[in-house]
């Protein structure tokens, strides 16, 4: 019998209401000024020959506060920054690239008359897929959820947030041609400590249910702030937690586009990490938040 799915469209937009006022208040205004406090200490801490984006939010799908059998499933996937520019990206830009471009636009991989994912988001797909209970797969058609009737797609019903809301990248590396596609970031000690307060307001704002952290790095730069680990599986792969009061399931996995092949798992499905350590991992994570 295969999963029911509902979607709480209220509830999605009373939470990304929540979120913007913050952001608005605390980091990007309405009019598109950064106005986060930290910003002058944020900057100097890195060095000035690097490229620096600041201002950039965050995904949110129309379909976020979804339950699957009645029980509430919000997931949450957090990577560490952009990685490129522009500065002063709204929710309304970051929205079109990850839904409408790499969602919609484009597939697993190239097909005609459309271009492939990049590694990350091709990860991202499969993370999705397996929390969704969809199965591993590069079929597009196969990447809907059926919402009592209305056909959403994966990327519709989840929150891709980075943890820093700047990017600190060496000169000519960021990919802009490619959607989501950064370069490596350069970010600082204090840019990662400073945006852990705009990151513990997103949680209280969004409530995920299921945290999915892609990279070893952003999992350590949020260790701070988790409370009342409780492990489920070994090494720290799947935990319940808390961050800011918020109860979690956490998966602590490396990045999609990891350069070592040992542990990559986005460019291919075939991938040892993502067959025995990411896909079941993921899959524990979702029966944990549905137990």
């Amino acid at each position: 019998m295969s999963a029911l799915f509902a979607s709480d469209a209220a509830g999605t937009r009373a939470r990304f209401s929540e979120l913007k006022r913050y952001m608005e208040r605390e980091v990007l205004s309405a009019s598109g000024e950064f106005v986060c406090t930290s910003c002058q200490a944020c900057r100097s801490s890195v060095p000035p020959t690097l490229d620096y984006f600041e201002g950039q939010m965050s995904h949110v799908g129309p379909h976020y506060d979804l339950s699957v059998d009645g029980q509430p499933f919000r997931v949450m996937i957090l990577g560490q920054e952009y990685g490129h520019g522009p500065s002063h990206c709204g929710f309304d830009d970051r929205r079109d690239v990850v839904e409408n471009v790499s969602g919609l636009d484009r597939r697993y991989y190239a097909e005609e008359g459309h271009h492939a994912r990049n590694p990350h988001m091709r990860g991202t797909t499969s993370a999705l897929r397996v929390l969704f209970g969809l199965g591993l797969g590069t079929s597009w058609d196969e990447e809907f959820l059926d919402l009592a009737g209305e056909r959403a797609h994966i990327f519709e019903a989840f929150a891709l947030i980075n943890l820093l809301l700047c990017s600190a990248v060496e000169p000519g590396k960021e990919q802009l041609a490619v959607p989501e596609s950064g370069g490596v970031g350069r970010s600082s000690t204090t840019m990662r400590r400073n945006c852990l307060r705009h990151f513990c307001a997103t949680v209280r704002a969004l409530e995920p249910t299921v945290l999915v952290v892609e990279g070893k790095g952003v999992g350590h730069a949020i260790a701070p702030i988790i409370e009342d680990e409780q492990p489920v599986l070994p090494d720290g792969l799947v935990s319940r937690i808390r961050i800011a009061g918020v109860p979690i399931i956490i998966c602590r996995l490396t990045h999609p586009s990891a350069p070592s092949g040992r542990f990559a798992w986005g460019d291919k499905l075939t991938r040892p990490y993502l067959l025995q350590t990411a896909q079941p991992a993921l899959a524990e994570a979702r029966r944990q938040a549905l137990t």
